[in-house]
């Protein structure tokens, strides 16, 4: 709207009613620069995978593409397909998650919902089976594009948990944990 702004435009397209005995409705099929605007320009779609927070990929969402990305957030819930309703912390969904910048996030305004394809990583990454992973921050290489109607991160390849990793627990041949462990 903005390129064609005081320009004159052609519109090629099929009348399909009137409304108000003055208003011709057309069903537009295209639009063309007569004279006097710019010719818009379609977005460059990035090819390199870029490492976002979710609040950056939220804002690199652009409809249509797909956005090679690494995203990092705090597992906060997943989406509900019936009727779209989020649900923060405890779900019973094993087919998304929510991710946010904040783990106490509760507004869907400030998460990416990333998809779970049918594989390992649904898995590993559901909510349902790990109940654990609420509020636990990851990592995940995949796509930012639409995703129930809105910014989602689609066909995930990797992910990994943020943090030191370390050993919990040790256990002996009788599988009873060790209490005492010497470095010689």
């Amino acid at each position: 709207v903005t390129a064609t702004s005081g320009a004159v435009i052609k519109v090629t397209g099929y009348a399909i009613g009137v409304s108000s005995n003055k208003y011709v409705n057309t069903m537009a099929v295209k639009v063309e620069v007569v004279d006097g605007g710019e010719e818009p320009e379609e977005p460059e779609t990035p090819t390199e995978v870029k490492e976002y927070t979710v609040t950056e990929a939220l804002a690199a969402y652009v409809d249509g593409q797909q956005i090679p990305a690494i995203v990092t957030g705090y597992i906060v819930g997943a989406m509900n397909s019936t009727g779209y309703v989020p649900e923060f912390g405890t779900t019973t969904v094993k087919t998304n998650i929510l991710l946010s910048d904040n783990a106490d996030e509760t507004d869907i305004a400030n998460c990416i919902i990333v998809q779970l394809p049918n594989n390992d990583i649904r898995k590993e990454l559901n909510l349902v089976d790990h109940a654990d992973y609420y509020k636990k921050q990851v990592k995940i290489t995949g796509s930012i594009e639409k995703y129930f109607q809105q910014a989602g991160l689609k066909n995930p390849t990797a992910y990994e948990f943020a943090g030191t990793t370390g050993i919990a627990e040790v256990k002996g041949q009788n599988g009873e944990a060790i209490e005492s462990i010497y470095d010689l």
